[in-house]
């Protein structure tokens, strides 16, 4: 589990302070696995970490609008993820959030 801290009244990129992946600070040297949904993998609300990773492969190429690279697998269901949402949503027929505890705001 990916948990961080951060400071909303920091400057954009010194906001995050500390991020942790199964209780042990990450490592900068390291490269990480992640899942994510295809908003955020194409840079979705101005967050291009992902897009970076991929321009960082060494196969890097563009094809017809899309990115792709040894360092990414994107596997298109076919399927958009607010359907997948809504279908899970009236499975369950009831949704109770909770705090995890994995962002914490430091004010």
């Amino acid at each position: 589990m990916l948990t961080f801290t951060y400071s909303p009244s920091e400057k954009r990129g010194s906001r995050i302070k500390e991020i942790s992946v199964s209780g042990h600070p990450i490592e900068l040297d390291k490269e990480y696995v992640v899942a994510t949904n295809d908003f955020l993998a194409v840079g979705g609300d101005e967050y291009r970490a992902f897009g970076e990773a991929i321009k960082s492969s060494r196969d890097f190429s563009v094809m017809g609008g899309m990115m792709k690279g040894e360092k990414v697998v994107y596997i298109d269901s076919g399927r958009w993820l607010r359907d997948v949402m809504l279908e899970y949503i009236k499975e369950l027929k009831r949704i109770a959030p909770t705090v995890e505890g994995r962002i914490v705001e430091i004010r």
